[in-house]
C-alpha cells in the first residue's frame, strides 16, 4: 500500500499524501491539524489547497475581531460562537456525503459532519487564545472550551452550547472509557473513518484505500 515512509502512495493522490504526511509528522499544533485535514480533501479536490483554507479563516477571524470589545474568555467565545452558528448559520449535516467531510467544502457550504464543523470552531476559537478540545461521547461529538466560569460545551452539530445539564452528564460522559478529550491523531483517525464508510457505500474502492494509505501514515508517524 505504502512503500516506504514519505514514498509514493499507490491509490492516494501524491499532493494530498506528502501534505497529509508534513502535517501528521509534528501534530501538536491546531495548525497541523488543520493542514492535515485540508490533505484529506486534496484527494478529491486537487485544487483545493491548506493556503486556501486559511485564507477563509482569516476572513472569519476578522469578522470575530469586530465584535470583541474585550478579552474574557466568555466574551471571545460569544463572538465566534455568534459568527459561526448565528450570521453563518454553520451546521450539521443530517445526511452528509464525503464533500460534509472535506474541509475546504464544510467551510464554502457551511455544512458538514460534527468533526469538520468542530475543527472549524476549534481553529477560529483558538486564534482568540481559547482552548478547544474535541470529547468523543457514547451519544455525540462536542467541543469543551474553558473560560473563566468554568468548562463550556458546544455541540457543533446542532450549533449550540449545551445545557448545563447536559454539560454534567457530557463530563461524566467523558470519563467513560473509550470515551473523553480526542487527541489531534484522533481527531483525524475519525474524520477517515467517516469518510471510508461513505465511500463504502458509494462503492469507491479505490477511494477507500487511498484512505487507508493515510491512516497507516497516522500509524507510521507516532
Amino acid at each position: 500500500m505504502i512503500d516506504s515512509m514519505g514514498g509514493y502512495p499507490t491509490y492516494c493522490n501524491r499532493g494530498a499524501y506528502h501534505q497529509f504526511l508534513t502535517a501528521v509528522m509534528s501534530l501538536d499544533t491546531t495548525d497541523s491539524l488543520v493542514r492535515a485535514a485540508s490533505a484529506i480533501a486534496m484527494h478529491a479536490f486537487e485544487e483545493e489547497r491548506f493556503a486556501g483554507v486559511l485564507r477563509q479563516l482569516d476572513a472569519l477571524e476578522r469578522e470575530v475581531y469586530d465584535r470583541v470589545t474585550w478579552l474574557s474568555p466568555s466574551h471571545c467565545l460569544a463572538q465566534v460562537h455568534h459568527v459561526l452558528f448565528s450570521k453563518h448559520e454553520f451546521r450539521g449535516e443530517p445526511s452528509p456525503l464525503p464533500i460534509h467531510v472535506y474541509l475546504p467544502q464544510v467551510l464554502l457550504l457551511q455544512t458538514g459532519v460534527a468533526e469538520s464543523v468542530g475543527l472549524i470552531y476549534k481553529a477560529l476559537a483558538e486564534r482568540f487564545q481559547l482552548r478547544v478540545d474535541g470529547l468523543a461521547l457514547p451519544d455525540r461529538f462536542c467541543l469543551r472550551v474553558r473560560t473563566e466560569y468554568g468548562f463550556a460545551h458546544i455541540d457543533p452539530f446542532h450549533g449550540r452550547f449545551l445545557t448545563e445539564e447536559e454539560s454534567r452528564t457530557a463530563t461524566l460522559d467523558a470519563r467513560l472509557p473509550g470515551y473523553g478529550i480526542v487527541s489531534h491523531e484522533g481527531w483525524l483517525r475519525r474524520l477517515l473513518a467517516r469518510l471510508q464508510w461513505m465511500l463504502a457505500s458509494e462503492n469507491r474502492l479505490a477511494d477507500m484505500e487511498a484512505m487507508a494509505e493515510l491512516q497507516e501514515l497516522l500509524v507510521q508517524a507516532r
